[in-house]
């Protein structure tokens, strides 16, 4: 893959699905029954938690650099491939509303992908990069 603009639409593509997948696991898991303890979302109301003063936290930067001290790797976001309706909002507002009405949302995305089938994956990938190739040539 060595278009910026396909590597783009992928990795938004899959990493939209893959939030998708998160926020269901997370939510899932958050509402299962624990033996012996319960469901998670009902014990973290009964406010087990004590509060710890801010103060007490080191800052995002000292607390990566005393990670990465003790032997901790940290992977560092970046953008992958170019998106060249970044500075189009207007224009990412249309691709956007474009792969909805191809696919519906995230979430359907990731449920097609987990029953096996993966068509809408593929389709919202193929979409996405029609669909900003084409209004790329109205820049």
């Amino acid at each position: 893959m060595t278009c910026n603009t396909t590597k783009f639409c992928v990795s938004l593509v899959v990493g939209q699905t893959a939030s998708a997948g998160m926020v269901k696991f997370v939510s899932s898991w958050n509402s299962h029954f624990i033996a012996g303890k319960g469901i998670p979302i009902q014990l973290s109301q009964e406010s087990y938690a004590i509060q710890i003063p801010p103060a007490s936290l080191p800052d995002t930067d000292s607390a990566v650099h005393e990670y990465e001290l003790s032997g901790g790797l940290l992977s560092r976001s970046g953008s992958f491939g170019v998106d060249p309706l970044e500075n189009r909002g207007d224009l990412r507002a249309i691709r956007y509303e474009r792969l909805t009405d191809a696919v519906g949302t995230f979430d359907n995305i990731f449920s097609n992908v987990v029953s096996g089938d993966g068509h809408l994956l593929e389709l919202a990938i193929l979409t996405l990069i029609n669909t900003t190739e084409r209004l790329t040539q109205l820049l």
